[in-house]
């Protein structure tokens, strides 16, 4: 082998070597920041969950009184459907495939980009917000009722 095409080769060997490296650098940080996104948007999830199980309770509570804020929220085309398509489609993006080999690769990456990711947690924290004032102005509406009885 002449010199020339030896170190085109070794050139060439080098190269690639780097374009891997960089490769699982890159990738390696993706998972790094993925496990991170996937605590914030689990953690935003629970919130809301746990706001609207709040909610639940204290309607099944209200059997007699309507509480005015929810109901504003769960009128047709309201805020509660909006949020429910949020989080639907964040929940669709997220689920694993039911192929074997697309559902391989949804467990090597995680499926949302940083900036799908951040969009995420802003609809999130929206709707937790929401509901959070929900519950808060619907709690003091039952305070004001039951003192006025």
């Amino acid at each position: 082998m002449e010199a020339v095409g030896f170190a085109s080769s070794l050139l060439t060997l080098v190269e690639v070597s780097g374009k891997i490296v960089l490769a699982c650098y890159k990738y390696h940080q993706d998972i790094k920041s993925a496990k991170e996104d996937i605590t914030r948007i689990r953690s935003e999830a629970t919130s809301i969950r746990s706001v609207a199980e709040r909610l639940l309770e204290m309607t099944s509570r209200m059997t007699g009184a309507t509480l005015p804020t929810l109901r504003a929220l769960c009128d047709s085309d309201g805020l509660l459907d909006s949020f429910l398509k949020d989080l639907k489609d964040l929940s669709l993006s997220i689920e694993p495939p039911s192929e074997k080999m697309k559902k391989l690769v949804f467990i090597l990456k995680w499926p949302l980009t940083k900036s799908e990711t951040e969009k995420s947690l802003v609809a999130m924290g929206r709707i937790k917000a929401t509901l959070q004032l929900a519950l808060a102005a619907d709690t003091a509406f039952v305070n004001v009722f039951v003192l006025n009885k």
